[in-house]
This record gives structure tokens, C-alpha cells and sequence, in this order.
């Protein structure tokens, strides 16, 4: 495949050396006061023990400064009146002709479709790549797209083999040479009028990039609980920790409300079959000597997942679809001699945390064992370690911090609520990460389809029903590990683990009543509540032991 011809803008390295920079110092402080602590441990087992606690620490650690690092440079470049790559002024009205490509599969969504007929653009034509299975949904298809003839044109296949992008290169290969852009936009995407107009320009001001990635926001829905509870996660994460990595980092096109270059993109030979196409399209792009960029002036909508059993399918497919990318794209990109350090850092850090926080969880519950094992296998570390620790574990919630300051009451909320659907679904994590390990692939659950539950009588015989989130043997592992990890933190009054044991506890509970029920809503407060209260006492006790200390680190992996 060729490699296009032109220079990568170069990325400065003043973000990693400050994350990299900052945690190296850290580190140095832990390592010091551990090993001030080690002559009071009698055995060599202690002492193995208490480094490895340790080293689950400074992992923790290195991603709370990855946090710290983003956000810190996210508003620096905000104060400053940054003008970014992705800003929309250009001369002229560009006109190259556009296809764009909107996916579907059993989860048809009209109003999303006709945002994409409206674009404010002279020339460019919608494909509906249907990828549906139930009559229904191809009906509605196909009833929308007689409304727009010569405006729209379906597009299916006899399989659905490679799943999206399967769909995605089917449709290249039927395109007409003629389309210089391609848009990318899912079921669920809103794009706004003059998305192509805006990204397109942005395209011709940047030649040779391969894409522009649009930011996003949830799509307004009044009627699911989640998403009207959750929703805002989307801006803000968007907001805070993409368009920096323009000029620090990585940018990754996701797959939707984005415009890519027919050209970049027949370069590529078209969307490696994978389930996490997107991203792994980016890596090899970038190998070729292809680059994108994100833009803050250009915002399209998307939907939150709406209930529970949703959430839990986008997670788990995320999940497994990063574990398959790290190892099928993310290696050839770190050995490839035209990347920035800066930007394989940035790439392999946002690769590494699935399979982080998967062992993360399972590891450091073990290792809290060792003092009850061996009580001389937990050291206890100093007042500095304490406060970096505090420091580090809690950095994926300062954004949210950042943007609610001023609205306290929203801030609990949004990340009481947050932190326990996240943390309920750790163990749903861990469990795709090892199905992927073992078969070698990863499965593409469709967020938005609908899906039919085994019906049975009771809700406790349809939450040990089968489905794509992980149910009945998963349900039974969460009621298990959160007893268990709830009886552990009891014993080590370590009320941060107990904390996780609750949201291990409130997953089965919240999948068989639903997130709407009240008495979910109320306990969903529960972890972070248990959270807060560990972390108080813990400030009183002067010195602090290394599991508990192992259990607030993790946070900053497992959250977010």
C-alpha cells in the first residue's frame, strides 16, 4: 500500500514530558518511603508482597497523571485564545462531491437519516447500508428512502461478515470513483447542516489529512432514565480529552460524524475487519503517513445508551473490541519509524487501559489478601504517598469537576451515578476480556437493536436469563466477587473496597429491576457515597496501608 507524500504536522512533546515527567517524580516518593518501610517486614513473602503492591500503585499513578496531564493542557490551550488545526474559516464554499455512508443494523432511526439528507451542501448523496435482519426494520428503510429518490440509495449484502466495517467496505466497493469524501455517520448520528461544508473545508485547508473527527454531544432524550442522567458524559469527555491531542497526542476518527479522504482511505485498502474499525483504520492511516485531526467548531449528536442492559452492551463491546485492536493494530503501529514518540505514547496508553483495568480489579483483590495471609506482607506508607495517591486516583473525575464547579448539586450526581455504573460493570470487563483472550475475537453487539430477554416467570428467573450482557454466569460472579470483595473490605475496614463491592452488588440488581426503578436510583449513590466516607477516614489515620492504598490507585483505571 502506498504511503502519501507530505509531512505530519509535528506534534510537541510538552504534554508527555510533563505526564511522564511528573510521574517519574511521584514515583520516586513512593518507592522511597516503601522502601523506608521494608525493615519492618520480617519475611521475604512480605516483603515480594509489598512491592508488588507497590508497582499496582505506581500503575495507578501513571494514569492518574495521563489524567491530570490532558485536563491540564485542555485548559491551558482554552485560556490561551488557542486556535486550533480543526477551526472552520476558510475562503469559498467547497464543492468536491461527498457519499455518505450511514450504518444500520436492526436499529433504524428516521430523524438521524434526515439530518443527513439536509445537508447544506451542493453536491453529495446519502447511502443507507443496511445491515438489518428483521423485516421491519428493512420496511422502514426502504419506506424512507422512496421519499428521497435520487437523493438516497440502500445498500445490503447476502452476510454480515466483518460486522461494521464489513458493511462499510461492501459499500466502497460499490461507490462510484467519482466521491472525493467519504462521511461516516451511524444509526443513532445527527449530523448538523453544514457538517459537510464545514469538515470539507477543513479537508481542503489541510491537505494531505486523511480525516477531520467532529466532537459530540448526546442526542436530547426525555424518556430513558440513563441517558438523561448520564448524557453529559459525551460533551464532556469529548471537550476535554480530544481536540488537545491535535497538537499533543493521537487523534482518532470514531467512526462517525466524520469526513475521510476516498483517496487516504483506498490507500488503507478500506476498514480493517475488526470490531474496533475506527480505531484501528487510525493506526494504519498514521503508519502510511496519513494524519486527522478533531474540530471543536463542528458538533454532532449521538445517543446515550438509555437503560442498564444497554450500557452493557456498548461496554462489553468496547471491551473486547479494544483488547482486539491492541493486538491486531496497535503493534504494527508502535514499530512503525514514521510516529512520534509523542504519538505512540499517547496511542498505547489509551490502548493499554482496557486490559488494565481488567486485570486490575481481580490482581488487587488479591493482593489485599496477603495481610490477612501473612500480616506482615502490607507495609505501612507515609502521609506524602497518602495525599499522591488521593491525588492520582481520583484525577478522571476532575474534568467533571472542572465543568460542574459551579453547579455542585449536578456535579454529585452526574459522578455518583457514574462512578457506580462504571465500577458495576468491572468484573463484565474483566470477564470480555478474557472471552477475547480465549477465542481470539471480538463479538459486535449492536448498542442500539433491540434485543428479546429469555422470557421466564419472576425477575429473578429473567436475570439469570442469557444475553449479550454477560447473563445468567456473569450475574452469579458479581453477586460472588461483591460478596466477597464486601466481607474483605469489612475485615480491613477499607470501606473503598467496600465501595466497589456495592457496585458489584447493584449490577444484577439494577439489570433485573432496570435503572429506572427507585430504589436503583437510590442506591446507585451507594458506592460513591462509600467512596467519599473511605477517603475521609483514611485522611485521619496518618499512616495508611498499601491495600487500601492499591484500592483508591485502581480508580483512576477502572472510572471512566
Amino acid at each position: 500500500m502506498p504511503a502519501i507524500s507530505g509531512t505530519a504536522p509535528q506534534k510537541s512533546h510538552t504534554m508527555y514530558l510533563a505526564i511522564v515527567g511528573g510521574w517519574f517524580a511521584a514515583s520516586v516518593v513512593l518507592w522511597i518511603d516503601l522502601v523506608r518501610s521494608l525493615h519492618l517486614l520480617e519475611s521475604g513473602w512480605g516483603k515480594a508482597a509489598a512491592v508488588l503492591l507497590t508497582l499496582l500503585i505506581d500503575v495507578g499513578w501513571l494514569y492518574g497523571a495521563y489524567h491530570l496531564g490532558i485536563l491540564s493542557f485542555t485548559l491551558l490551550r482554552s485560556r490561551s485564545g488557542h486556535r486550533e488545526q480543526g477551526s472552520v474559516a476558510t475562503d469559498g464554499r467547497p464543492s468536491s462531491p461527498i457519499a455518505i455512508l450511514h450504518t444500520v443494523c436492526d436499529d433504524f432511526q428516521s430523524r438521524a437519516v434526515a439530518s443527513c439528507v439536509a445537508q447544506d451542501y451542493p453536491d453529495f448523496h446519502v447511502y443507507l447500508l443496511d445491515d438489518s435482519s428483521t423485516a421491519e426494520t428493512r420496511r422502514e428503510v426502504d419506506a424512507f428512502s422512496s421519499q428521497f429518490v435520487g437523493v438516497v440509495t440502500v445498500l445490503r449484502r447476502d452476510d454480515r461478515r466483518g460486522f461494521k466495517a464489513g458493511n462499510l467496505n461492501h459499500a466502497l466497493a460499490q461507490l462510484p470513483s467519482r466521491y472525493r469524501y467519504i462521511a461516516l455517520a451511524d444509526s443513532d448520528t445527527f449530523l448538523p447542516r453544514d457538517f459537510l461544508r464545514k469538515t470539507a473545508g477543513l479537508l481542503e485547508r489541510n491537505r494531505p489529512a486523511a480525516f477531520v473527527q467532529a466532537l459530540h454531544v448526546a442526542n436530547v432524550d426525555r424518556q430513558r432514565k440513563l441517558a438523561q442522567d448520564l448524557g453529559d458524559v459525551v460533551r464532556i469527555g469529548w471537550n476535554y480529552y480530544q481536540p488537545v491531542r491535535n497538537e499533543y497526542g493521537f487523534p482518532i476518527c470514531y467512526g462517525h460524524g466524520a469526513l475521510l479522504s476516498a483517496d487516504a482511505l483506498r490507500a488503507a485498502g478500506g476498514f480493517p475487519e475488526i470490531v474496533s474499525e475506527d480505531v484501528a483504520l487510525t493506526l494504519r492511516l498514521r503508519t502510511l503517513g496519513f494524519w486527522g485531526f478533531f474540530t471543536s467548531d463542528v458538533i454532532c449528536g449521538e445517543d446515550y445508551p438509555g437503560d442498564y442492559h444497554t450500557f452493557r452492551k456498548r461496554f462489553s463491546r468496547w471491551a473486547a473490541a479494544d483488547l482486539e485492536c491492541l493486538r491486531e493494530a496497535l503493534l504494527p503501529f508502535l514499530s512503525a519509524a514514521n510516529v512520534s514518540v509523542t504519538e505512540k505514547m499517547d496511542a498505547s496508553l489509551r490502548g493499554l487501559k482496557v486490559p488494565l483495568a481488567a486485570s486490575f480489579l481481580p490482581f488487587s483483590a488479591a493482593l489485599t489478601l496477603f495481610p490477612i495471609l501473612s500480616p506482615d506482607s502490607s507495609a505501612l506508607l507515609g502521609p506524602y504517598t497518602f495525599g499522591l495517591t488521593l491525588l492520582m486516583g481520583l484525577a478522571g473525575y476532575y474534568c467533571f469537576v472542572v465543568d460542574k464547579i459551579r453547579r455542585p448539586k449536578s456535579l454529585f450526581l452526574l459522578i455518583s451515578r457514574l462512578t457506580a455504573v462504571f465500577l458495576s460493570n468491572s468484573l463484565l470487563l474483566t470477564a470480555r476480556t478474557v472471552e477475547t483472550l480465549v477465542s481470539g475475537r471480538a463479538d459486535f453487539y449492536v448498542t442500539g437493536a433491540a434485543y428479546e430477554k429469555v422470557r421466564a416467570n419472576g425477575h429473578w428467573r429473567q436475570l439469570l436469563s442469557a444475553d449479550e450482557a454477560g447473563y445468567p454466569f456473569l450475574g452469579l460472579l458479581e453477586v460472588a466477587g461483591g460478596l466477597s470483595l464486601l466481607a474483605l473490605g469489612i475485615y480491613q475496614i477499607n470501606l473503598i473496597l467496600v465501595g466497589i463491592a456495592a457496585a458489584l452488588l447493584l449490577a444484577p440488581v439494577a439489570y433485573a429491576l432496570g435503572w429506572q426503578h427507585r430504589a436503583v436510583s437510590v442506591l446507585a449513590h451507594g458506592p460513591f457515597l462509600l467512596l467519599v466516607l473511605g477517603i475521609v477516614l483514611s485522611c485521619f489515620a496518618g499512616q495508611v496501608p498499601q491495600e487500601q492504598l492499591v484500592t483508591l490507585a485502581c480508580l483512576s483505571i477502572l472510572l471512566f
